[in-house]
């Protein structure tokens, strides 16, 4: 995850984590409950932590997993994906420092382009039948693939929590040469006259309608210094629990 500064968070940064954090927590203490085996991938991993030591979301996630696990009989997988070879060194470092349930918590690596690596975690899932979390949250909206949405509906039980920048679309909307791109995400152009409501529709539209979530709502995480949107993270579930409990 280039371009990020890693000195500390910034404070939509940390609202961001915040919402990550609470709900894995409850989701792992709710699944973890119910069945021997969960799934939890970190799309854009990133550094795991900042330099002043506040956590990356590996270190959330990783934490999360080692607190709601206790003394339940569940096994975690985890997923973590980083295509910045000095920020996976130190990721991968941060990531086993703090995994204190290695019996129970197994952390997985993937060095590599997102869009390339998530299939190898696919591959791995084995059963469609596990729960599974997906954390996606890249430095743009280039990098998000609907045939990748697509692809994670299909499993029985799975979560989504993705970073999907609106301000970012509309801004490159009347830039012929990003078209592909647009498509890319939507599955079709969007007029370059789209409103931030019209983009966001759009697409929990198309999660629903081409991915085949049940349910899905968003939260607005706003610049730190302007009441302007920056992003939205997107929740997709089908679990009316799950959908409760993140509203």
């Amino acid at each position: 995850m280039k371009g990020i500064s890693w000195e500390k968070r910034d404070e939509h940064t940390k609202r961001k984590h915040n919402i990550l954090s609470e709900y894995l927590k409850a989701w792992i203490r709710i699944t973890a409950s119910y069945f021997p085996k969960i799934f939890i991938a970190d799309g854009f991993a990133g550094r795991g932590e900042y330099v002043n030591g506040e956590p990356g979301s590996p270190k959330i996630i990783i934490s999360a997993a080692c607190t709601e696990i206790g003394t339940k009989k569940c096994e975690v997988e985890c997923f973590f994906i980083e295509i910045d070879n000095e920020l996976f060194n130190v990721m991968e470092k941060v990531v086993n420092q703090n995994n204190t349930q290695k019996q129970k918590i197994i952390a997985n690596f993937l060095k590599g382009n997102f869009e390339d690596k998530i299939y190898e975690v696919f591959d791995s899932m084995t059963s469609k039948e596990v729960p599974c979390f997906f954390f996606i949250d890249p430095s743009g909206f280039k990098d998000i693939d609907l045939e990748i949405m697509k692809k994670i509906g299909n499993f029985k039980r799975p979560e989504i929590l993705l970073n999907l920048q609106t301000a970012g679309i509309l801004r490159n909307l009347p830039q012929q040469k990003l078209k592909s791109k647009i498509i890319k995400v939507f599955g079709e152009t969007l007029p370059v006259g789209a409103k931030e409501k019209d983009v966001l529709k759009k697409y929990e539209e198309i999660i629903k309608n081409k991915c085949g979530f049940k349910k899905v709502q968003h939260y607005s995480v706003s610049f730190d210094y302007v009441s302007t949107n920056m992003y939205y993270l997107i929740h997709a579930t089908n679990n009316n629990t799950g959908f409760k409990i993140m509203k």
